[in-house]
């Protein structure tokens, strides 16, 4: 597989008329036997094999100029799934040199000749980023949120579809809901309403917050 070097440049000669971008989720993909958060067997042989064919199927069917991804634990599962589809020879692969099975990370897959310049991973917020609103009435409560980055660090690279033209920003991007952790925590476990939940993850993400209340039983 191709393995683009951190901190390498390439001179991209294409011209493109059409460009494709897709971008799924690997569903963790690791190497098998590695743990998977807190299974310590992670994924069988034969899981792991499925998941590659998966994977290969995919980028198959698709065929687009890049690739983003989502929930990649080790650089060689990606590999495997590249090579799988037969087409490791027409994309560099842009995978951050820890990904070695042991925390999950974007990665993307690029065809060859278009990637301009180097990839990098953004895990830090700006230092004058802030999560703070004190509102605008005395209903209102207080925002104060402490968090300084990336859970997922953000993929960033640059691509060049044309000649003529400037390059193009491409971010692959993992934003990880906190629902999951609202699910099943520390303070309350949801009992009833968990159907809702599609919805209303769908409702946030196009028409903002939603008013949500509980009840204990």
């Amino acid at each position: 597989f191709a393995l683009h070097p951190h901190g390498c440049k390439r001179k991209a000669r294409m011209n493109l008329k059409t460009l494709s971008i897709a971008t799924f989720n690997l569903y963790n993909l690791n190497l098998p036997g590695l743990p998977v958060y807190t299974d310590r067997d992670g994924w069988t042989q034969a899981e792991y094999d499925l998941k590659i064919a998966w994977t290969a199927r995919q980028l198959k069917v698709l065929q687009s100029d890049v690739f983003g991804f989502q929930e990649l634990w080790h650089a060689q599962a990606l590999a495997g799934g590249l090579n799988a589809s037969g087409l490791a020879a027409d994309y560099d692969m842009l995978v951050p040199p820890d990904a070695d099975g042991t925390k999950i990370v974007c990665a993307a897959i690029v065809r060859k000749g278009l990637l301009s310049g180097a990839p990098d991973w953004i895990s830090a917020f700006p230092p004058k980023f802030k999560l703070q609103s004190s509102g605008d009435d005395a209903q209102t409560p207080q925002i104060d949120v402490s968090i300084s980055g990336f859970s997922r660090p953000v993929l960033h690279f640059t691509i060049k579809p044309r000649t003529s033209e400037p390059d193009i920003h491409v971010y692959v991007c993992h934003f990880k809901s906190k629902a999951g952790e609202l699910w099943a925590n520390h303070f309350a476990t949801l009992v009833e309403g968990k159907e809702h939940l599609k919805e209303l993850g769908r409702m946030t993400l196009w028409e903002g917050a939603q008013p949500i209340s509980f009840r204990e039983t």
